[in-house]
């Protein structure tokens, strides 16, 4: 699912963009492709800093948990 609103997000709304990555990067962990995960990750993370979207570095932080306790 995020993987296709991700390919259409509307590239003026970046940060909210980075939200979704957050999540799929977090879906992914969930379902154990831990190294899809840290890669999709690192990209919500580059959208957060670069964005300095608190929401998006929030959701980050969960897949930190998350893969810590993989």
């Amino acid at each position: 699912m995020y993987e296709g609103i991700l390919s259409e997000w509307p590239r003026d709304r970046t940060r909210e963009g980075g939200l979704h990555q957050a999540r799929l990067a977090l879906a992914c962990a969930a379902v154990d492709e831990h190294d899809r995960a840290r890669a999709e990750g690192r990209k919500a993370l580059a959208v957060a800093q670069a964005t300095r979207s608190s929401v998006a570095a929030r959701e980050r932080k969960w897949l930190g948990v998350e893969l810590g306790a993989a």
